[in-house]
């Protein structure tokens, strides 16, 4: 088998310049790379690979081979993949020869606890929420000011906070009927 001759390498610094010694900086720079995730092609010469040894916790070596392998691989990725069928229907030979499994006893505990919470002691039925605090009030007032200018005044979630609000007000406001008649 006849090996083959690199021509040229893919160099890529992976970290960055700071707290590196001025010499590196120096190889670096001399490389012509100038930030993080640069790709450079350099000849594959002597030269060129002695600096490389001078930095290889910085850089990444790749030939132009594992160069071109790699990018081949970053555009099939990307490519546009067929959709998945995803069929509903269940056959007959997988339920008519599986059994339920029993629930254990910790389970439908946790059952009880989690799902069917209107089983459980403790739980009241008749729980009315409390009144929203001034912070809950003022993040209400917020998401509307931030709806209002990013959406605009004739948006549909602004349009859906004005009821809400108007009908929170028209409650509040309510005409009293007066005694002095």
């Amino acid at each position: 088998a006849e090996s083959e001759v690199i021509r040229s390498l893919f160099v890529t610094l992976r970290r960055s310049y700071n707290g590196t010694p001025w010499m590196h900086k120096r190889i670096l720079h001399a490389l012509g790379l100038k930030k993080r995730h640069h790709c450079v092609e350099k000849p594959n010469n002597e030269s060129i690979r002695g600096m490389l040894m001078k930095v290889p916790h910085l850089v990444i070596v790749e030939t132009d081979k594992m160069f071109y392998l790699k990018r081949m691989k970053e555009y099939y990725e990307q490519l546009v993949r067929p959709p998945l069928v995803v069929q509903h229907a269940i056959s007959t030979a997988t339920t008519a020869g599986s059994m339920p499994q029993p629930v254990s006893p910790f389970i439908r505990h946790h059952l009880n606890v989690h799902v069917n919470k209107g089983k459980v002691d403790g739980f009241a039925k008749n729980w009315v929420p409390k009144e929203p605090s001034k912070y809950l009030k003022d993040i209400a007032a917020r998401e509307r000011v931030r709806a209002l200018t990013k959406g605009g005044v004739y948006s549909q979630h602004v349009a859906h906070i004005n009821q809400e609000y108007i009908k929170q007000k028209s409650t509040q406001y309510a005409p009293r009927e007066s005694s002095r008649d």
